[in-house]
């Protein structure tokens, strides 16, 4: 049995190397060191020393990169506890590891994370040694549920290991609780410098575990029973509870994300903002923040999982599409007869989940990442937003929840005894109707700007264009031909183009001007 850690002198190993290969982000900063690119102001590397240095539990800290020189050349300008040592370190991980373990003849408790975890505070530290030392394990490791993360995040993109029970992703917390776990960090360095790692791996675990681990037949807790009886050291995976800790920079994106959550971190209630007067920013929905239109999407979406036979009657759904093109019938009515053909009535909560999980897909890989990442900008600065769409209320509603948005304009459907039924109350928020419902609820825009409040939209479409006049920061994202003419010809629009894949340079630039709306 293992005796419970001591938690009053905590060593800790801090890697900042550089792995082999080219580094996205020291590649764009041209810096030498991934961990010396800048990041809300100051080196990446100084975010998660300064929190380490700051926590009482910790005694020493040996910071193990390639080039101690030349990184403490760089962060030469911030101050140094003395609790901070730099050690030069060769080959792999493992090595490093070793090497620092055995030349400085460190005892137990080690606490092992990377440089790049510049978002690690003290509860974290708490919450994963409280836990850790609740185990009997020689190792733990520290772990956050998708669900957990996804839920506040939906715009972070994260390496997830998919268990039966639970999907997972480290957050680069590793302990060193005795002297066994070395059997671990030898049992890894068998695999790290080998191109075909992955096999092996697979092979030493056994392929029936690796296949059942693919088809996620894996447990969590019996994946890392399997490992530690190959291994030799009893690892337990701790499961921690803020999300935050799994956000590590690995990605441009990864970085205007993680100053996002600093400065939301660092803002103040009592810093004098409550008496400016906050931005009013307004956000299309579809092909805005996500990248199509989510309305037919939706409707087979459902109707694939509830209502399955309604999907033969997608001809005739096609068919209404080119009757409303050809003029013959109005935008609204061509919604109400799609929604009639494809779902009918359906109850309230039926809806409401079905378009729950619709949106978690969507978010997962069909939004625009730099829409997700501006939304985070503006929410840091404490600005009023507002999904304004032609969507439903109810998926609107959904997208909003989701994306932390707190108020929403959509097109308003019409609800009977408990049940959603076909058509729209009143008007379809789109074109000049939407410009109305938007000033019904905030008021007159141009009076609004009188008072020094600015008012940013964010859309794709020209049917915008009567919101967009009245806006004093109208930008066109991904524009159509007719609202990329109209933002030629008015020099206060901006054009922007997103996608679902990296965060732009154009958001990076446009991210100053927001911060210092």
């Amino acid at each position: 049995m293992t005796a419970n850690i001591n938690t009053d002198k905590l060593s800790v190993l801090l890697l900042a190397g550089r792995r082999p290969g080219i580094d996205p982000i020291a590649d764009y900063f041209k810096t030498g060191f991934k961990v010396l690119a800048p990041v809300a102001g100051k080196p990446m590397l100084m975010h998660t020393l300064s929190s380490l240095v700051a926590m009482e539990v910790v005694e020493k800290i040996f910071v193990v990169t390639q080039d101690p020189v030349e990184v403490q050349t760089v962060i030469a300008d911030f101050p140094l506890s003395d609790k901070v040592r730099f050690i030069k370190g060769d080959g792999g991980i493992a090595d490093s590891i070793l090497s620092v373990w055995q030349g400085e003849k460190l005892t137990p408790p080690l606490l092992i994370t990377t440089a790049d975890n510049c978002l690690v505070r003290e509860e974290h530290v708490g919450d994963f040694l409280k836990q850790a030392e609740k185990s009997q394990a020689d190792m733990c490791l520290g772990l956050v549920e998708k669900t957990g993360l996804t839920t506040r995040y939906p715009e972070s993109r994260r390496t997830w290991l998919e268990f039966q029970d639970v999907s997972v992703t480290g957050c680069n917390l590793f302990l060193i609780k005795n002297s066994r776990a070395e059997n671990i960090i030898n049992y890894w360095k068998a695999f790290e410098s080998s191109p075909k790692k992955i096999f092996k791996l697979a092979w030493a675990v056994g392929p029936l575990v690796f296949i059942k681990f693919f088809f996620k037949r894996l447990g969590l807790y019996e994946a890392f029973e399997i490992i530690s009886s190959k291994s030799g050291t009893q690892i337990y995976p701790v499961k921690l509870n803020d999300p935050d800790i799994a956000i590590d920079a690995d990605k441009i994106s990864d970085i205007i994300q993680i100053e996002s959550i600093l400065k939301s971190r660092n803002r103040r209630p009592d810093d004098g903002s409550k008496n400016q007067v906050k931005p009013l920013v307004i956000f299309d929905l579809d092909r805005t923040i996500t990248d199509h239109g989510t309305y037919l999407p939706f409707l087979i979406y459902f109707a694939k999982y509830n209502k399955p036979l309604r999907l033969l009657l997608l001809p005739f759904v096609i068919i209404m599409m080119l009757v409303y093109l050809a003029g013959i019938i109005s935008r609204k009515q061509l919604k109400t007869i799609m929604q009639s053909l494809l779902i009918g009535e359906v109850d309230t909560n039926q809806i409401d989940k079905a378009c729950e999980d619709y949106v978690n897909d969507v978010l997962a890989s069909k939004v625009n990442l730099d829409a997700l990442f501006t939304i985070r900008q503006w929410q840091s600065t404490g600005a009023q937003l507002v999904i304004a769409s032609a969507s439903f209320d109810w998926m609107a509603r959904c997208f909003a929840r989701r994306l932390g948005i707190d108020d929403i304009i959509a097109s308003v459907s019409i609800e009977k005894d408990g049940k959603i039924v076909p058509g729209i109350d009143r008007e379809n928020c789109y074109g000049d109707a939407k410009l109305a419902m938007v000033e019904q609820r905030f008021g007159n825009l141009r009076e609004l700007q009188t008072t020094h409040r600015q008012v940013w939209c964010y859309t794709d479409h020209h049917s915008d264009v009567p919101l967009l006049e009245l806006c004093s920061h109208p930008v066109a994202i991904n524009p159509t031909k007719t609202l990329s003419s109209w933002a030629e010809l008015n020099s206060h629009a901006q054009v922007l183009h997103w996608n679902t894949k990296t965060v732009t340079s154009n958001f990076i630039s446009s991210s100053n001007t927001i911060g210092d709306s």
